[in-house]
């Protein structure tokens, strides 16, 4: 388990934080060299805890699960859990299996019978949750049988979130609380943009390239080994989920064809269109194509279908029927469920009410808008620039990177996701879906060729300790983002339409931020070894 600390990121919120090897708990550190800041860059340089050896241990197992299947059966069955084949292809056996667990078991429960309940009534298919299982078919264990009493949907989403805190890199935050250090309006629906002086400050170190220094020496990177896959989980100082990469989807990765296919027939006459692209070339998210579809409510009454979605319905229609943006669709929602229960649960009462309202329903599972970035004509790739999601709920939103067919692309260089309030670069390869609040961090992709990232065990990087990352080719990535605006959520949980109708009626018009963050990002401990 790595554990990191936030670094001050601009004069928002200045005050000191560091770096240790000690999950979940702050204690007492030493001094640490200054940071070679940049003018007016208020970054509080951290304090280093040194290692304890016995404290900084990570339980790991260096084999692939797809390669020594039967090693892997044995440890977990020691552990009272039993797999099926087809359960035991993706991720790397990390840690115990016991590692982290669930601090609110019975809201748990409650929020999963909720989120089935509402499955039914809005006609999604249960077949996956309720089909018969074979010997050889699902997960169980006996924590499952007990917490699930009978019910099978309970026992398989038990089973599926146990598996994700088990099998994870699980990177722990020391000083970074999710539902008080991330800027919100004051009416607590959405995120926040930081000053624009801030942002400003910002986009000017990022152009020149100055802002790698303070990520090299003040960032938690969370790489991706391609030769020991494992997800990772992003943990703060509370012990509140809010983030998730998988592993590669490997059955997307083998229809990269076919999903890409689909892309292109949606975006090809757009991204083959100069005076597309050249509107597109100061886009505050990059100059890439944002191709977004489904509902919207940003500054109308009620919902309507995006402008792109209405002025090209035939082609988003076809899109959106294609078999495998069906699965990826269903496969994105279903991660939803078991890692965020307390967002699907949020959405789908969202989804009853429009329906009942104005007979519309997410067009993309627990999601309203998707957004497909596609690549112009004589573009290599898809990288976005510093900015925030402020209007999306503060939720979760999903992003999953893409890779054209024939085209190489260096994800252990390229396109790193910075979240700048956490502290944090995430490594994304093509094929992984990475799952976490766009709303409330100031977000980027950065090239990281000049920066030495290494993990090292809980130590802080230096030149004895750590060693470049690799890899070649920089073309063909894209990716599409599953999100949702938190305008879609005014009448739900406010009975009318617009916020200023809920004013004129003397309704309250505002939610707590801090309450709906610890809602929707679960709080987990570490489970007794």
């Amino acid at each position: 388990m790595a554990s990191y600390s936030r670094p001050c990121p601009y004069n928002l919120r200045s005050r000191a934080v560091r770096l240790d090897s000690t999950p979940l708990a702050a204690v007492p550190g030493g001094s640490h060299p200054a940071v070679n800041t940049p003018p007016n860059m208020s970054i509080v340089a951290p304090r280093v805890k040194k290692r304890v050896p016995d404290q900084a241990k990570v339980l790991h197992s260096s084999f692939s699960l797809s390669s020594t299947l039967p090693r892997y059966k044995m440890e977990a069955a020691s552990n009272n859990v039993h797999l099926a084949e087809e359960d035991c292809d993706v991720n790397v056996f990390d840690g115990s299996l016991n590692a982290m667990c669930r601090e609110d078991m019975k809201e748990f429960a409650e929020q999963l019978l909720s989120i089935k309940a509402l499955l039914w009534t809005t006609g999604e298919n249960q077949s996956s949750s309720t089909k018969k299982k074979t010997k050889r078919g699902g997960v169980r264990n006996t924590r499952a049988e007990e917490f699930a009493k009978g019910d099978a949907f309970l026992q398989k989403q038990y089973s599926l979130n146990e598996r994700a805190y088990s099998n994870a890199l699980i990177v722990t935050g020391v000083a970074f609380d999710v539902s008080k250090d991330c800027p919100t309006v004051s009416t607590g629906w959405h995120g926040r943009q930081p000053s624009l002086m801030d942002r400003n400050l910002i986009q000017d170190l990022y152009v020149s390239g100055e802002i790698k220094d303070t990520i090299e020496k003040q960032f938690k990177p969370v790489p991706y080994s391609l030769s020991n896959p494992q997800p990772a989980l992003l943990i703060d100082c509370d012990g509140r989920t809010f983030g998730y990469r998988t592993t590669q989807v490997n059955w997307l990765k083998d229809h990269a064809s076919i999903f890409c296919d689909a892309v292109l027939e949606l975006l090809g006459p757009h991204i083959a269109n100069p005076r597309l692209a050249a509107h597109h070339a100061s886009g505050n998210r990059g100059p890439h194509f944002p191709c977004i579809i489904g509902h919207c409510r940003q500054y109308l009454k009620s919902p309507d279908l995006t402008h792109f979605h209405k002025e090209n319905i035939d082609s988003v229609e076809r899109f959106c029927r294609t078999n495998v943006i069906r699965r990826v669709t269903s496969f994105v929602s279903s991660l939803v469920i078991t890692m965020f229960p307390g967002v699907a649960l949020r959405t789908l009462r969202t989804a009853e009410w429009h329906e009942k309202k104005h007979g519309i329903r997410p067009l993309f599972g627990l999601f309203w808008n998707l957004c497909i970035n596609g690549i112009f004509k004589g573009q290599k790739s898809v990288s976005t620039l510093p900015h925030v999601d402020a209007k999306n709920i503060i939720g979760i939103c999903v992003v999953l990177v893409y890779l054209i067919p024939g085209y190489t692309f260096n994800h252990k260089k390229k396109a790193w996701l910075v979240l700048w309030e956490a502290g944090i670069a995430v490594e994304l390869p093509p094929w992984v879906a990475f799952m976490y609040p766009s709303s409330l961090f100031l977000h980027f992709n950065i090239d990281i060729d000049d920066i030495k990232f290494v993990i090292t065990d809980g130590d802080r990087p230096t030149k004895d300790n750590s060693s470049p990352l690799g890899g070649v080719g920089d073309e063909g990535r894209g990716s599409l983002v599953y999100y949702n605006q938190a305008s879609m959520y005014n009448g739900p949980e406010t009975g009318f339409d617009t916020l200023a109708m809920a004013k004129a009626s003397g309704q309250r018009a505002s939610v707590n931020s801090v309450e709906i963050s610890q809602q929707a990002y679960p709080q987990h401990r570490s489970a007794p070894q």
